[in-house]
């Protein structure tokens, strides 16, 4: 079990008397601990000066263990300290010569748990081991349905301090969880886990509007146990349960902005079902979804390369599945990974393909999806009426719906497009708008993309100090997200904001970190505008050359965005950089990888000598 190695008491750092005198006794963290349980369980209870010499010895047996304490506290409601600290003792030693391999202070623990047990009921033992189940705190109600456990027999062991309780919920001490495990018969352990996840997976569909902070609140409560109950579902390959609690658990994750923890739990869970029989025993549509939905957060967080990977494995299953629902949502998220590899007409392409599949499925949130990202594909390509006419439709889909969140993303898009654009006026009313909904959602990832574009606007309104606060908003909250891509963005930005102050040396870390990341995500298209902010730069520090060169390069790719291509093109003329042929031709002649691997070796000049 490993138990012994894994749990290490000494982080809550309780001190033992070094001396026997009551008055160094009494300012012990161990001694003041036993004191405040000992109280609990029993309300007249004072210490005499030989019963704080056994307090002592109890500390001292357990080495300040917490959770010991704790226990032997709890037995002062039928111990004197003095057999207390006999009973500790004697079990101590039996245990000694059974278990020698095992530190005294934890032997010392199993004696605690072991005579705490004895002193239970048989309702009180039964309804503690069955509680062994809950994965971090639980309720009352979940202890009823899933334990058969009463409330009477909670605040039992409660008062015996087998459990915890906080507000209207309990918990049990990760360690008195094993051990309370092993006292439940197989079938006893097989029935509880099969109410438990059942009671789980049913509290996390039961959630309508997983968008609104009240029903989040609730799952994010009850996580823990959520994810034991996947776990253990999947695990016993009950198909029917995991597809419908898969798109609950990715819907919460991705509101939550916990794209991570999510990509962790499907990868585990992939895992799990391929690796315990063949590959094909597992339904094809059920391992379809798991990976397109992986992928989804993977794009979110600019795992571009890992989300291309999962959805071309997705797609060998395409064939097997008759839903249209399925291919719909494969496509649309494929053609989110050939826009960010500069692939427009393609993404187009796949983006149409996954709107017609939405519509026959019936699909009305995948059509939403798909109809924002046709006009992400037009704005890109310069089409900018049309990518208005796509976000308005898609908005309107979304607002039908009550999707405040699938609006708040399209909304925002407006704003981006509104910006390529120059329309400014525009651009800042949706960013506004987005930004007050992300908030109201909690939506991290949402609200730092916003943060992140309003300060590039602000840039270009000549607000200087406003968009350095929301750059610097943004760029913290996605280093916390762990969004490299995000990142990236808010760098360029920040890069573009201190060459126009003049602070060369501090833009040149921003654009070297953000053109890192950009290439590591995949993303073809930031990788450029980092390039072109770098190729003003350069000029700005007397590396004229190096300046056109950066600068034709971006022009001639195939990738580039029309906004960065018209961003070259002006940054061309502002600083009066000609293109010469030569210049031309060495820019044909460079790959982006090798590019850039020449900036962050250093062997492309920046500045002038």
């Amino acid at each position: 079990l490993q138990l012994y190695e894994e749990w290490v008491f000494d982080v809550r750092g309780l001190t033992v008397p070094t001396s026997d005198t009551p008055e160094e006794a009494k300012q012990a963290s161990a001694v003041q601990l036993f004191l405040q349980t000992a109280h609990r369980a029993r309300r007249d209870f004072t210490p005499t000066p030989s019963d704080l010499a056994a307090i002592v010895a109890v500390c001292r047996a357990l080495e300040g263990m917490p959770l010991g304490i704790e226990l032997a506290a709890a037995w002062i409601r039928h111990l004197s300290c003095a057999d207390v600290a006999h009973q500790l003792t004697a079990s101590n030693e039996l245990l000694t010569t059974s278990l020698r391999n095992v530190p005294a202070r934890h032997r010392s623990v199993t004696a605690v748990f072991d005579h705490s047990w004895q002193l239970l009921r048989t309702d009180e033992q039964a309804g503690n081991a069955r509680l062994a189940c809950f994965q971090g705190s639980f309720t009352a109600a979940a202890a009823a349905t899933i334990a058969l456990t009463s409330k009477e027999t909670l605040q039992a062991l409660v008062d015996k301090s087998l459990l915890r309780r906080q507000d209207e919920r309990y918990d049990m001490h990760a360690l008195l969880r094993q051990f309370a495990q092993e006292k439940l018969t197989a079938a006893e352990a097989t029935a509880t886990a099969e109410r438990h996840a059942d009671f789980y997976l049913a509290l996390l569909n039961a959630q309508e509007n997983i968008e609104e902070t009240a029903e989040r609140q609730i799952i994010q409560a009850e996580l823990p146990n959520i994810r034991a109950a996947w776990e253990w579902t999947a695990q016993k390959r009950a198909y029917a349960v995991l597809e419908k609690s898969l798109m609950m658990l990715h819907r919460f994750y991705s509101v939550q902005s916990w794209f991570q923890e999510g990509i962790a739990l499907f990868a585990q869970t992939l895992a799990d079902l391929t690796q315990a029989e063949p590959e094909t025993a597992v339904p094809a549509g059920i391992l379809c979804e798991i990976l397109s939905r992986q992928a989804r957060m993977q794009i979110q967080i600019g795992q571009l390369e890992a989300a291309k990977e999962a959805l071309d494995t997705a797609v060998t299953y395409l064939p097997l599945i008759d839903d249209p629902k399925q291919h719909s949502v494969v496509l649309g998220y494929l053609a989110m990974t050939a826009y960010y590899a500069g692939e427009h007409e393609r993404a187009t392409k796949l983006a149409q393909e996954s709107l017609d599949l939405a519509k026959q499925a019936n699909d009305i949130d995948g059509a939403g999806f798909a109809t924002n990202f046709l006009g992400s594909c037009a704005k890109a390509q310069g089409k900018y009426e049309l990518a208005r006419g796509y976000f308005e439709q898609a908005v309107a889909i979304y607002q039908q719906q009550d999707d405040l969140l699938g609006a708040a993303m399209t909304i925002h898009n407006l704003g981006n497009l509104g910006q390529a654009m120059g329309d400014y006026d525009t651009a800042q009313r949706h960013y506004l708008t987005c930004g007050r909904i992300f908030k109201e959602l909690r939506h991290d990832h949402g609200l730092a993309t916003t943060l992140i574009n309003a300060g590039k606007l602000a840039h270009k309104q000549g607000n200087l100090a406003q968009a350095a606060a929301w750059l610097h908003e943004g760029v913290t909250l996605k280093r916390t997200l762990q969004d490299e891509r995000g990142t990236a963005v808010a760098l360029c930005g920040l890069g573009d904001l201190a060459v126009a102050q003049g602070e060369y040396e501090q833009a040149h870390t921003y654009l070297i970190e953000a053109i890192t990341l950009a290439n590591k995500s995949g993303d073809v298209n930031l990788v450029l505008e980092g390039l072109e902010v770098l190729g003003v730069l350069a000029h700005q520090r007397g590396a004229a050359t190096s300046a056109a060169r950066l600068l034709a390069f971006v022009l001639i790719q195939p990738g580039v965005s029309q906004e960065v291509k018209e961003y070259a093109s002006q940054a061309q003329a502002n600083i009066g950089v000609d293109l010469h042929p030569d210049v031309i031709a060495w820019a044909q002649q460079q790959t982006m990888t090798e590019l850039v691997a020449q900036i962050l070796d250093g062997l492309l000049p920046l500045q002038a000598n």
